[in-house]
């Protein structure tokens, strides 16, 4: 649905910067896939003058339908190769949990919304720690969260399974995560929080591992693999919201 953000909009004062940025053309428009030259296309002439596309957040994947918004910015940000959107990652979520759902896995996997835990404009430590033991909750047996954290522009993935205590975080740029971290903290007191209003039992310790993201893998992904995840997003939008 494409439409004019009201003028309070959070997130349309977090993107108003950005927005400016959107107006300038894909410089390498020309060399874009086909498809996602015509996303860019629809995005120059639909998203102008205010209008953004909303969509609402999977009940399955999310266990919320929040409302998010795409600005000409994030699409200018996806065909580009910039730093993408919060709301680009959630469309791309909601695709997954099609494809989860499709082959009977969604019991297995959950995802959390990147708007409540990052690092900026999200609250307090406490305040991303109760979100987040919030969304734990009705956790199925063994199932893994899946949170997309943005620590001031950088995207990390951080898989949990709040009922065993632990932890794996994935950085693409295979930085290690420092103990003192304060993700850590946030993390380990939502576990806390959660398995104590669950009545479950607590371990001494959460267990945190670093995982090398694809480091000594021939499937690191490159050009071609990123393009095959940006053209699967452009079609979805295509199809479901491009109106």
């Amino acid at each position: 649905m494409v439409e004019r953000p009201n003028n309070g909009s959070q997130e349309r004062q977090g993107s108003s910067a950005r927005n400016n940025k959107g107006r300038v053309c894909v410089g390498h428009g020309c060399r874009l896939p086909p498809v996602l030259k015509h996303l860019w296309l629809w995005a120059k002439n639909a998203l102008t003058d205010g209008q953004v596309s909303t969509f609402l957040l999977s009940q399955e994947a999310f266990g919320s339908t929040n409302k998010k918004t795409i600005f000409l910015s994030d699409v200018h940000a996806l065909c580009s190769g910039d730093e993408i959107s919060g709301s680009i990652i959630c469309m791309f979520i909601n695709v997954l949990q099609e494809y989860l759902k499709k082959h009977k896995m969604s019991n297995m996997v959950a995802f959390v919304e990147p708007a409540i835990i990052g690092a900026i404009g999200c609250g307090t430590v406490g305040d991303r720690s109760r979100a987040l033991s919030i969304r734990f909750k009705n956790a199925q047996p063994g199932q893994i969260f899946l949170l997309p954290y943005n620590s001031v522009n950088h995207w990390t993935l951080t898989a949990v399974n709040p009922d065993s205590q632990m932890v794996y975080h994935m950085d693409p740029l295979k930085r290690r995560i420092a103990a003192a971290e304060e993700w850590i903290e946030v993390v380990d007191n939502a576990i806390k929080l959660y398995k104590d209003k669950e009545k479950k039992f607590l371990k001494k310790k959460i267990m945190w591992e670093n995982l090398a993201w694809l480091r000594r893998s021939n499937h690191a992904y490159g050009i071609t693999e990123l393009n095959a995840i940006r053209i699967k997003w452009a079609k979805y939008f295509m199809k479901k919201h491009a109106t």
